[in-house]
């Protein structure tokens, strides 16, 4: 129903392969859940996203901003 409405469709809660299959089956265009990660706290949270932001300053070939973070 969301393709037919021109929406990406997103499936949350998957917890296993065989879910995963199913949905992908049927054309869902993004999945949530324990089977993609475990639930991040904010710290983590950060750190994965800082981690990705430095590749892709070394994929792209540009220098990495520098920001400081005042902790908590």
């Amino acid at each position: 129903m969301g393709h037919a409405m021109g929406m990406r469709v997103i499936a949350s809660g998957v917890e296993s392969q065989a879910q995963l299959d199913c949905l992908q089956q049927h054309g869902c265009d993004e999945v949530l859940g324990l089977l993609i990660s475990e639930p991040l706290g904010t710290v983590n949270l950060l750190n994965s996203l800082d981690s990705v932001a430095m590749h892709a300053c070394d994929v792209l070939h540009l220098d990495p901003v520098q920001r400081q973070r005042k902790s908590a």
